[in-house]
């Protein structure tokens, strides 16, 4: 008498997905489960189907069962925007990564996060391609904190807690683009660094199984042409392969306010020079400068937004 031994297949590898709920939580659970290559745990603080409702603001212990057999992370939690508070930051973004981390460290092969174009925002008005070694330019909390997560887990890296990337995200916009139709209305330098649905999906999922070993910072924009953003690094690194972008097209209707945005960065940096060397008060030549940059006696930059 013989019996047929059940063919067996190793597992699946284990995604965890925080901030399940959010808008790029949901883009990148919807992939990965429909690549079928993977087992994906999705997490969100709001109760979301097929997930597991945690708030990672409390003490790990709390919620820290879900790592249990995790390969990989794909940290999308957080509060998102330009307009976070310094608070926001800390215990929305920073706080709750580094509690998350911590609880990771040697549970997880590898921990992607999902970090920001705002860590390079300073340098909306400046020359030449942004790459990802040059110097971070974060000008409000929302940027700061990105920054702030994305050493930290450069340093856990190091110490061989876990294989680390981060991902300075784009401008997402989730519906491909007919080869006839406008980019949406922004500004040059959201149009540079637009991120197609396919794209992002592409990049976090090669993010999260490329070959690669230690910490990595990589942009994650589209193949956009003339876009300053630079991806040849993360084409290298994790083998991101994008679809064709989309040139930036700046309306004319929007021309006068690229304009004012140039002059009153302008004007911004030459105040913050100042408070950044001790200046209490803003010496009457600084505020005279300011004056003709605002009323347009100084011609505002050659690079545009």
């Amino acid at each position: 008498m013989t019996t047929s031994a059940r063919e067996t297949h190793p597992p699946l590898p284990r995604l965890l997905v925080t901030g399940a709920a959010g808008r790029l939580g949901r883009l990148a659970v919807t992939h990965l489960r429909q690549a079928a290559r993977y087992d994906v745990v999705a997490t969100d603080v709001a109760t979301i189907p097929d997930g597991i409702a945690a708030d990672l603001t409390q003490p790990a212990a709390q919620w820290d069962g879900f790592l249990d057999g995790v390969d990989a992370i794909l940290h999308c939690a957080g509060h998102r925007g330009p307009g976070t508070t310094w608070q926001e930051a800390q215990e929305l973004n920073l706080d709750l990564s580094l509690r998350l981390m911590a609880a990771a460290r040697r549970r997880v092969k590898r921990f992607v996060f999902l970090s920001s174009n705002w860590v390079m925002a300073g340098h909306r008005f400046t020359q030449g391609p942004i790459t990802v070694h040059r110097e971070p330019a974060p000008i409000n909390p929302y940027g700061m904190s990105k920054l702030a997560i994305e050493r930290a887990g450069i340093a856990l890296a190091e110490a061989g807690d876990f294989d680390f990337i981060a991902l300075r995200i784009g401008m997402v916009v989730a519906k491909p683009l007919d080869a006839g139709r406008r980019l949406p209305s922004m500004r040059r330098w959201s149009q540079e660094m637009w991120l197609g649905g396919e794209d992002f999906c592409e990049g976090i999922e090669k993010a999260l199984t490329a070959p690669v070993n230690g910490a990595s910072v990589l942009n994650l924009v589209s193949d956009n042409p003339g876009s300053r953003w630079d991806i040849s690094e993360t084409r290298q690194r994790i083998g991101y392969s994008p679809g064709p972008g989309r040139r930036a097209e700046v309306q004319p209707a929007h021309e006068a306010a690229e304009v004012t945005a140039a002059r009153l960065d302008l004007c911004r940096t030459e105040i913050v020079r100042h408070l950044a060397a001790g200046s209490a008060d803003l010496p009457d030549e600084s505020a005279a400068r300011c004056a003709e940059i605002l009323t347009g006696e100084e011609k505002a930059p050659k690079h545009l937004p």
